[in-house]
């Protein structure tokens, strides 16, 4: 049986700064480097991320979602990316017994070397 509990503000507040820091982690504007250590101190190892687009999903576990996204933020391939979330509004945190479900809406830019 699912059990929802709404959000408190501490919880949104708390999902907030997360949220901020995992974005800002794939951020390589200005020449920055991503550190990628900080998604280690902000995920627990059983962390899972789903990507939707449309009626396709893939599941990461954390190491696999990493690592395509290390690679072409740190060899050139994208570069001056930054990803943002947008409607604040509308922001979809869930939280269902001991897990905590946020879908973002966000917004990607960079150039592409390839395109």
């Amino acid at each position: 049986m699912e059990t929802t509990v709404k959000t408190s503000s501490a919880d949104k507040t708390a999902i907030d700064h997360i949220t901020k820091h995992f974005f800002d982690i794939f951020n390589n504007t200005s020449q920055r480097q991503p550190d990628w250590t900080t998604l280690y101190d902000i995920c627990i190892d059983e962390t899972i991320i789903i990507k939707k687009t449309g009626l396709t999903q893939t599941i990461y576990d954390l190491a696999s979602f990493i690592e395509p996204r290390k690679a072409i933020l740190t060899n050139g391939t994208l570069t001056n990316f930054r990803e943002t979330e947008l409607d604040e509004e509308n922001k979809n945190c869930r939280a269902y017994s001991a897990t905590a479900f946020y879908i973002p809406k966000n917004r990607k830019s960079g150039r592409d070397r390839f395109r």
